[in-house]
């Protein structure tokens, strides 16, 4: 009987091994072959309208689904394409590989190759946005690492007073236009302030408008003393003037606002414009024009 019973015992613990190894062995990244990963690409590639090419789509997405994280780069890559339909099946294997890899406890990603792919300026918005959406789930933190060049040819909306940043979103139907150019990186509208044209740069970090100069409108008004904050997290005790009216685009007129005034003669801008005196920004690059409400 104990023969019986120690027999029975070793083959449930074998079929437990083989069971534990068919889980693990599922759960593990398929290692396809270079040419297989490319055929799969190429066959996604072919897919059309009305549901051609569905099927071998289906088991090309299927393959590359499986693969681990070192192809995120070739399928980013492939999705670069006018394609809808084919970018649509790269997404979802793209997003099945991520997915899988930003479960595990020290998520391995080939994060340099979809940094560089993110700045890469010539790249579609779509797919760069996909590749900084990968990053940030890697690390929240990584748009403040890639700076402002990260998010240069993006189309985005920002709400600055909750700082919330939409990357997937379309320019709005209504909104004030303003131009704008890039100065240093840097957004940079044009605000008319009685008989002169002030350069300023838009500061989603202000907490008041900073002024690197007194312009003649101001000439005559007095200072204060106040704190004023900026981007980059520096505090300051500086004088405080109320500014005259302003006019953007000779349309949307601000009315006086707090201003320091820090001397900086060597700046490329006259001050910075807080975010936060707009309840909305859109930001539209392709038209280098601001959307904004108040």
């Amino acid at each position: 009987m104990d023969t019986i019973l120690r027999s029975v015992a070793c083959r449930y613990k074998q079929m437990a091994v083989v069971l534990w190894l068919a889980a693990a062995w599922a759960c593990m990244p398929l290692v396809a072959g270079a040419d297989e990963v490319d055929e799969a690409i190429a066959a996604i590639a072919k897919v059309g309208p009305d549901a051609a090419g569905s099927g071998a789509a289906r088991e090309a997405r299927d393959l590359l689904a499986r693969q681990g994280a070192e192809i995120l780069p070739r399928l980013l890559i492939a999705l670069d394409t006018k394609n809808v339909v084919a970018a649509n099946w790269y997404r979802t294997a793209l997003d099945a590989i991520a997915h899988r890899e930003l479960a595990q406890p020290m998520p391995q990603l080939p994060r340099e190759a979809i940094e560089q792919y993110v700045r890469d300026h010539e790249r579609s918005g779509r797919a760069r946005r996909l590749g900084l959406s990968v990053l940030e789930r890697l690390d929240p933190a990584i748009r403040g690492v890639l700076g402002a060049n990260a998010l240069a040819h993006f189309d985005y909306s920002l709400t600055p007073r909750t700082g919330q940043l939409d990357t997937a979103t379309t320019r709005p139907l209504a909104g004030e236009v303003i131009p704008f150019s890039v100065v240093d990186g840097r957004i940079t509208v044009q605000a008319r302030m009685g008989r002169e044209d002030l350069a300023l740069a838009l500061d989603s970090g202000a907490s008041h408008m900073v002024l690197f100069r007194t312009p003649e409108a101001m000439a005559k008004t007095h200072a204060i003393t106040t704190t004023v904050s900026t981007m980059d997290g520096a505090r300051n005790v500086v004088p405080t003037v109320w500014t005259a009216d302003m006019t953007f685009a000779g349309r949307l007129r601000i009315g006086m606002q707090p201003a320091a005034i820090v001397g900086q003669d060597e700046a490329k801008v006259e001050g910075l414009l807080p975010a936060s005196l707009f309840k909305k920004i859109f930001v539209d690059h392709a038209r280098r024009e601001l959307v904004v409400e108040r």
